[in-house]
């Protein structure tokens, strides 16, 4: 079997990792892998191919772009010039009728001989099998060479993030990231000098972009596609503001958006697929300068273009494109061509091609609902009896908590709830009790920040009953009516005990170890992850430099989650979780084999939790915590690992202990959405008088579920996913 390999369209992060994955799966099958160099131009004229192997992709996984190049070519695109000549002839008087059915005769033969020669090529070259990576036109062309006969698997990718039936496009959030990682740096510009800036974010049909880079970076407006608006409501917008003492402004443009009475360039000239240039529309600039002349703001635009499209892919690029590229040679494998594989409520699965190529899917108006919260204050009627909502985070802390703290808090100002700021965890709730009331003030400019304004410590009041009865008696002291209480299961389990005590509770589910039962993802686990990914990126190049094994360990005391998505986002070598229990004699073996076929380093990701039957560890780990937990930094299991490796290959080894750097530092876009998304939920739930339950992420929905059923036990790693990561070993 021989799978030819194409890019096509727009680049973006992630093509690289996907293209990894396809070579990888493509060799355990024994298949042959010819990459097409720029996208379908590759298969016209003589063609462009050349070989893939795992060797050659080897060190490409952080890589932006794509190394077989792209391009917007359309095999199936009628010869331009001569549909202009048909054009004015449509529109010329009597006798042109013989000249335009030769002009369209021409046409025929010219799309004919250009379809044909992808035809040829494919043949020439021996191709059995297609996987095209692309978005919406590159896969029409797919579709259609499919309803010609050949085999061909497409996979989704479109930092637009704009086709159906997949939740989540290949380049999507690292496309995110870059406008999100932009408003965080403007707000300082803007607040120093009292501007409005407009920045003009991609987004040729849709404002996915524009709206979650929106609400990641805190934007005070967002103008999309899919949400019409005027000028006249934006600038009385930010006059309210203005009023208000927020000197300041950060409107969100998705370029293909414009406020209907803003004029803007008209540009004619298209592409191979029919689509105009849309940064030659000016529509950031026109935004800026008539928010200016209308409201008297000092105004600057900002329009980001190709950053988009730029830089390392993020972790959740990487995995995504990861598990796509294996899922599209395995389809192959199975024969089921005809098919993309998608992102769909959590899980990799196919769907017709016909389903998503030249369609689009426009961005979810509920979201566009939520952002709007954080365009101003405003009121939401309410009948629930609660006046005033207390809020604490508990256990250890994590990026993503004050998004979480800023949109329980805002939410709750709209249905006029008072809320109180508990301080330090369970702890504020004990003895004299410490907490302040908040004002949309003291969340203001929090969403970027780590760790939390409210504090948090390992205080456990189940430990004794009194305690237990201090906690609901500080409870009615402050006047709380209900609780939100965010955290991971020691947390969500003294919720749970208030709960049953008849204390109104919401939980809101947050820990980096993502070891939560019920919720997909929880808040701080993808920017923990990424400080993992982050780490290897480095250390490749210290292992490689002088031919060492590096061994990394993680957190993750119970499951490997952070091991597994980081170590594979991050080019690990092995990874070694409590989930599967291992032995040092095979990890010897298997870097002794790398070493043997020309790899001169490795990088090991051990999770602290992780069991080995040939290590001897001390028995005595010290004090437990209030929960009975012991701390796993002092089983030293990575300087284990280490020496264990070098004394069973002679490879001279290194440890790296990340520890608390991975809760620390801003919070990555994933956090800061799904902060924002449960943080809000959690409020409806309190409002809806929905209490003992806790908002959690379900594919792509938050849904509410029974705090009992979160800390019933602990969620391991799926083991199709690290068999997965073995790939990759």
């Amino acid at each position: 079997m021989r799978i030819g390999v194409l890019t096509g369209g727009g680049d973006c992060p992630g093509l690289n990792a996907a293209i990894r994955a396809i070579a990888r799966r493509a060799a355990q099958y024994n298949y042959e892998v010819m990459g097409i160099k720029n996208g379908w131009a590759g298969l016209m004229g003589e063609g462009d191919l050349t070989p893939l192997t795992p060797q050659s992709v080897a060190g490409i996984l952080p890589l932006g772009g794509t190394i077989l190049g792209t391009s917007r070519t359309n095999p199936f695109q009628r010869d331009p010039q001569v549909d202009l000549a048909l054009e004015k002839l449509q529109h010329s008087k009597d006798g042109a009728q013989p000249l335009i059915e030769q002009l369209e005769t021409y046409q025929t033969a010219y799309v004919q001989r250009h379809t044909q020669q992808v035809l040829d090529n494919i043949k020439r070259h021996g191709l059995d099998a297609l996987i095209v990576l692309g978005g919406k036109d590159t896969l029409s062309v797919a579709e259609r060479l499919h309803r010609l006969g050949v085999p061909v698997v497409g996979l989704p990718k479109t930092m637009d993030n704009d086709l159906p039936e997949t939740d989540y496009c290949i380049g999507f959030d690292s496309a995110v990231t870059r406008l999100m990682d932009a408003l965080d740096d403007l707000h300082t510009t803007a607040m120093a000098h009292n501007r409005v800036i407009v920045v003009e974010a991609m987004g040729r049909d849709t404002g996915w972009v524009a709206l979650e880079g929106g609400l990641a970076g805190g934007a005070d407006y967002i103008v999309i596609p899919e949400v019409p608006c005027n000028i006249a409501d934006v600038c009385a917008h930010l006059q309210a503001r203005h009023a208000s003492g927020r000197n300041f402004s950060i409107v969100v443009v998705s370029e293909k958006a414009c406020p209907s009475d803003v004029p803007v360039r008209v540009v004619e000239q298209k592409d191979a697929f029919g689509h105009v240039r849309l940064d030659r529309r000016g529509v950031g600039v026109a935004v800026a300068e008539e928010i200016e002349r209308r409201t008297g703001f000092e105004t600057r635009a900002v329009v980001l273009g190709h950053l988009h499209r730029g830089g390392s892919p993020t972790v959740f690029d990487r995995v995504l494109a990861t598990r796509l590229g294996v899922a599209a040679v395995d389809l192959i494998q199975k024969g089921d061509f005809g098919q993309i594989a998608v992102f769909k409520a959590n899980r990799i699965i196919p769907v017709p091609l016909a389903n998503v190529a030249g369609k689009t899917r426009p961005a979810d108006q509920e979201l566009y609902d939520l952002a709007s919260i954080f365009f101003g204050m405003r009121r939401r009627p309410s009948t629930s009896p609660i006046k005033r909502l207390g809020v604490l985070t508990g256990g250890g802390d994590c990026p993503g908590l004050n998004a979480a703290i800023r949109a329980v808090a805002r939410r709750a100002f709209e249905y006029g709830f008072e809320v109180l700021g508990i301080k330090n965890g369970w702890a504020g709730l004990l003895g004299q009790g410490e907490a302040e009331l908040m004002t949309p003030q003291a969340v203001s400019g929090i969403l970027h920040t780590g760790g939390t304004i409210l504090g948090t410590s390992r205080t456990n009041p189940m430990k004794k009953p009194e305690l237990m009865e201090q906690v609901r008696q500080n409870l009615q002291k402050f006047g709380v009516d209900a609780l939100v209480a965010i955290g991971g299961d020691d947390t969500l389990s003294v919720a749970t005990r208030l709960h049953q005590m008849g204390v109104p509770v919401v939980g809101v589910p947050k820990t980096m170890d993502n070891d939560i039962q019920e919720t997909d993802y929880t808040i701080g686990f993808d920017s923990a992850v990424t400080t993992v990914m982050e780490a290897l990126d480095k250390l490749h190049t210290t292992a490689s430099s002088h031919h060492r094994a590096m061994v990394v360990e993680v957190m993750g005391r119970d499951a490997g989650w952070v091991a597994v998505f980081g170590g594979l986002a991050g080019g690990a070598d092995y990874i070694l979780i409590p989930e599967a229990p291992a032995r040092i004699a095979g990890i010897c073996t298997h870097l002794k084999q790398r070493a043997e076929h020309g790899n001169v380093s490795s990088i090991v990701v051990v999770s602290e939790g992780a069991k080995f039957s040939d290590v001897v560890e001390e028995a005595d780990l010290g004090p437990t915590d209030a929960f009975g937990h012991v701390r796993l930094d002092r089983r030293e299991l990575g300087e284990s690992v280490a020496k264990a490796i070098e004394r069973g290959t002679g490879i001279e080894s290194r440890t790296v202990v990340l520890g608390h750097l991975q809760r620390g530092g801003s919070p990555s876009v994933f956090d800061r959405l799904l902060a924002t998304r449960v943080g809000v939920a959690a409020v409806d739930l309190v409002n809806a008088g929905r209490f003992g339950y806790v908002p959690v992420l379900q594919g792509n929905r938050i849904v509410p579920v029974e705090l009992e059923r979160t800390v019933a036990g602990t969620k391991t790693v799926d083991l199709d996913l690290y068999e997965l990561a073995k790939l990759f070993f």
